[in-house]
């Protein structure tokens, strides 16, 4: 396969999660992320991140979790062949409740609104799950975690439809906590695997992707 197969992360920008997947797929390129500054939309983040990569030559997408949201509107631009969409969502349809509610604000509403919860949970005197996570979106290093939950808060596929769209495979856990639904809908579900399947079942997840990457794409 000489096709080269981008690498998009999850929300949190370490490279780590592909420290056991990307030995088993030839022509990878782990994306760093870029600066969402100009963008208000995970649309309009894939437009400044295909200018980024400048793709001159066939390639695959593949993305976990947030990633797979960036994937799917990245994957037109880029001409890729095959999308794959890895513990992820192709719409906010599927996101919890309490995150789809964000999408009822403006963009930079949402933003503040996750600082201030960022605020609220460094300042809370007792450590748990949840505000651990919180902690994420407070002060100046919070930046990229509210701007990146404010935009998948509404995340909706729509480069997809065009006719430039690639072959999508979704790929889930069977027993993914964070979108739990992600498995009813999914290609391909990997039993016994949570959300981090791309590091706990990673040559099973590379068996898969490689053997569409060396098949031909189906037909639209």
């Amino acid at each position: 396969m000489n096709r080269k197969i981008y690498l998009l992360p999850g929300m949190t920008p370490d490279q780590r999660v592909f420290q056991k997947l990307a030995p088993c797929l030839p022509g990878c390129e782990i994306v760093d992320w870029i600066d969402p500054s100009e963008a208000s939309s995970i649309a309009e983040y894939a437009r400044l991140l295909a200018d980024d990569l400048a793709v001159d030559s066939p390639c695959d997408v593949r993305g976990v979790s947030f990633g797979g949201m960036v994937a799917q509107e990245l994957a037109p631009l880029v001409g890729a062949t095959f999308c794959f969409v890895v513990s992820s969502i192709q719409s906010a349809e599927e996101l919890p409740q309490t995150k789809r509610l964000l999408s009822s604000l403006p963009m930079r509403l949402r933003e503040s609104t996750l600082g201030a919860v960022g605020l609220c949970a460094t300042a809370w005197p007792l450590r748990s799950a949840a505000t651990i996570h919180a902690r994420k979106f407070a002060g100046k290093d919070g930046a990229w975690f509210r701007w990146a939950t404010a935009a998948a808060s509404e995340c909706n596929g729509a480069s997809l439809q065009n006719s430039k769209a690639p072959t999508v495979v979704r790929v889930h856990g069977s027993q993914d906590q964070t979108f739990i639904h992600g498995h009813t809908l999914a290609d391909h579900v990997v039993d016994g695997a949570g959300h981090l399947l791309a590091m706990t079942h990673a040559e099973r997840l590379a068996e898969i992707i490689e053997g569409y990457r060396n098949s031909p794409p189906a037909e639209h």
